[in-house]
Formats: C-alpha cells, sequence, structure tokens
C-alpha cells in the first residue's frame, strides 16, 4: 500500500501530521491530572553562603541547614534570600520552607522582593504541618506578581531549641492550555541575560522544563521518518535519502537558536565589557565578590611573600577561581571534606588558608579579636592558631601563627 500523492507531498504531509499527533498528544498528557509536575518539577531552594543572608539576628550556615540563635535588636531575626534564577511569581501557588521541627516562639512569616535589590514586600503569615514544614498558598495573593529576585523570612524572639532552616520549595501552579504553550516556548527561546558562562553556552528560560527543544526535535525527526516510511511500503529505497530533509530542518531550528544566543552574548559583551580595563572587567564580573576579597589580600601580592596559599571550599568552582585570580602564584586546594588532621599538620607559620564556602569547618574564637583555633573535621585534638586577615562574610583570610598542635584535654 501506498499513498497516490507523489513523494514530494508526501514528506511534507508526513512531516506536518507527526507534529500535531505528537504536540497534541503531548499537550493532552501534560494537562491530565498531576502531570504538569513531571515536566515542570517543584523548585527546591537550599542554603548558600553567598545567597542566604541573616540581615538581623544572629546565626550561621551548617550542615543542617541555616542554624538560627538569636534575634536581633529589634527583638526579630531576618533571612533574605537571593534566589538562583528570576521567577515568574504566577508559575508558583504554595511555599513551603522545611525546617528541623525544633519549633518558634512565634509565626513565621514570609517576604518578596521584585527588585534586584532586596526591598521586601509582602508578609505573608506561614501555617504550621506536620514534621517541621511551614507552608502558604501564594495564588491568591495580588501582590505576589511579575518577576521575583528575592524570597525573605521574618520572626520574633529566639527559638525555643536549636532552629535551622533545611530548604524551601516552591510548588508549580498548574498551567492552562494558553499557559503551558507561553511557558515551553519561554523556555525554548526567551533567553536570559548572559551570565558570563562560555559564550556558546545555551541557557533558554528562567526555569527550565524537563522537556528540551533538542529531545522533542528528535522525537519528532524520528516519528516523520518512521511515518514516512509506514507510507511509502513500496518504494522504501526511493524514500531513503528523503528522511534526511526532516533530519536537516531540525537542525537548522536548533542551529538558528545557537546563533541568535551567539549574537545576544557577543552584544552584550560588548556592551559590557570592552571599554573596561581588566580590573574593571573582574570586578563586574560573576566572581566580583571574590575577586574583591582576593584583591584586597595585598600580602598575597607582595614578592616577598614566602607563605603557600591554601583555598579550602566544598564548591569546586570557587576552589578553580581563585587559582585563576592568583595566577602566577601557585595555590593549593582541597575540598571541605579534604580537611583532615594530615592537612592541618602540614601547615607552616606564614600560609595563608582561604575559607570559601565551608560552614562545616569548626573554629574557636580567641579573646584577641583577630586570633582563632581552627580544627580539622575528624574532631579537635589537633588544632592551628591563626591571624584572620581578610572577611567579606562570604570569604576569610587567616594567616598561620604556629605549626599544628595538640589540644590539651
Amino acid at each position: 500500500m501506498h499513498w497516490p500523492l507523489p513523494l514530494i507531498l508526501r514528506l511534507p504531509l508526513a512531516m506536518l501530521v507527526t507534529a500535531v499527533a505528537l504536540w497534541g498528544g503531548f499537550v493532552a498528557w501534560a494537562l491530565h491530572g498531576e502531570n504538569y509536575g513531571t515536566l515542570f518539577p517543584d523548585l527546591m531552594i537550599e542554603p548558600d553562603p553567598l545567597d542566604w543572608r541573616l540581615t538581623e539576628g544572629k546565626g550561621a550556615l551548617s550542615p543542617e541547614g541555616m542554624e538560627i540563635h538569636e534575634p536581633g535588636d529589634r527583638a526579630r531575626w531576618v533571612l533574605a534570600i537571593r534566589l538562583p534564577t528570576i521567577l515568574h511569581a504566577k508559575r508558583y501557588d504554595r511555599l513551603q520552607v522545611l525546617t528541623n521541627n525544633a519549633g518558634l516562639n512565634h509565626t513565621l512569616t514570609v517576604h518578596w522582593s521584585r527588585t534586584p535589590q532586596y526591598l521586601p514586600a509582602g508578609g505573608l503569615p506561614l501555617s504550621v504541618t506536620e514534621n517541621g514544614v511551614y507552608e502558604t498558598r501564594l495564588s491568591d495573593l495580588t501582590g505576589w506578581q511579575d518577576q521575583i529576585y528575592f524570597l525573605g523570612l521574618e520572626s520574633f524572639g529566639a527559638p525555643r531549641n536549636q532552629f535551622s532552616i533545611k530548604a524551601l520549595r516552591l510548588h508549580q501552579a498548574k498551567p492552562d492550555l494558553r499557559s503551558l504553550h507561553r511557558r515551553i516556548a519561554e523556555d525554548w527561546f526567551a533567553f536570559p541575560s548572559w551570565s558570563q558562562q562560555s559564550i556558546n553556552f545555551i541557557r533558554s528560560g528562567a526555569e527550565k522544563s524537563h522537556l528540551s527543544l533538542l529531545v522533542a526535535i528528535a522525537i519528532w525527526v524520528l516519528a516523520t521518518g518512521l511515518a514516512l516510511m509506514a507510507l511509502s511500503t513500496s518504494r522504501c529505497r526511493q524514500a531513503l535519502p528523503w528522511l534526511t530533509v526532516p533530519l536537516v530542518f531540525g537542525w537548522l531550528i536548533l542551529d538558528l537558536r545557537w546563533q541568535i544566543t551567539l549574537l545576544a552574548n557577543s552584544a552584550q559583551a560588548v556592551t559590557q565589557l570592552a571599554s573596561l580595563s581588566l580590573d574593571e572587567k573582574r570586578e563586574v564580573g560573576h566572581d566580583e565578590n571574590l575577586y574583591r576579597f582576593l584583591n584586597a589580600l595585598s600580602d598575597l601580592a607582595n614578592p616577598e611573600f614566602g607563605g603557600r596559599v591554601f583555598a579550602i571550599g566544598r564548591n569546586e568552582y570557587w576552589r578553580t577561581r581563585v587559582r585563576y585570580h592568583l595566577l602566577p602564584l601557585s595555590v593549593r586546594t582541597a575540598g571541605s571534606n579534604e580537611w583532615n588532621q594530615n592537612v592541618v599538620s602540614a601547615m607552616q607559620p606564614g600560609d595563608v588558608i582561604l575559607l570559601l564556602d565551608t560552614p562545616g569547618i569548626s573554629k574557636d574564637k580567641l579573646p584577641d579579636e583577630l586570633r582563632y583555633r581552627i580544627f580539622p573535621n575528624q574532631g579537635k585534638n589537633t588544632y592551628l592558631l591563626v591571624e584572620l586577615i581578610a572577611n567579606t562574610g562570604d570569604f576569610k583570610a587567616f594567616r598561620v601563627l604556629e605549626k599544628a598542635a595538640r589540644q590539651e584535654s
């Protein structure tokens, strides 16, 4: 059996029919029940030393999360959380704050900021559910709209026990037919500002779904080929060369998107960086806070500096950037899980330790405001006596004063 239509007409018809059938089936599946949650998963926001800051009150990051120790001057604590990506408010209908279930004396309230600076608005109390989860609905709030840059949590008084915030979860709102198409189109073709990663890197959409354009085109090309072969069973050899047409068409779509991204990134690079000096470019880079911190360490730039530099951090990205910024100085790096007794014992007076994002590393402050004891991960049998030489909140630098010593029992 084969169609009476010539092959040159069968091919575009097969491409169109397959695209409509696949897309119709996909939309029907996505809008059925809770299937949209598979396509657009909930957004989990975990503690980050650069994005989570207590603007009022005292606390610290630990392996358990953000620990709240005591309130500030106005008997309250406020935690400002810079979101890892700009959120479209209407895409989320519920917020959950996951805690260690220690309990608070007063209501926990959530704020949000629609500006790149933390200017909190709103003020919605969260209700407590089981297992230390604080929750509220966002969909009916008049102020929950546009783009969200920050979330803020606030409460009054000190916690009854040790209280830690483990993570925030934003639940996706179920889309209707129109918003589903708009959301996917934005994820595929709305390009955010260049993040100064590789200029060839493509990151389409602010909050990506699990359906990428590449996967969608690959499925469509395969289905079109199968449909064309099924409709040309008596002339399979004649149809084979035409199978390259949907393949080339799909490749052109992907290549066009890449070219647009490349041009946009290039234009932004010229606009933002072309007129700046090398130091000025680094000061507006994606790791500008790290660069300013390292630039303030004048001891490392001194040609007579004879010590060694150790960069300790959980994130390999920060360790690598330290090595880059301090070239030609040789920098030894280690993950926080590698901060053991052997590394501590190898330190010599005059060495410099850079703590990048290591809330798990234990240190005791001594009566002298700038002196600390730093301990390895395994315990407090051995310690280093160090002096604080730089502190930006996110990053800290210490100079080793004495070789490792054993803790007196």
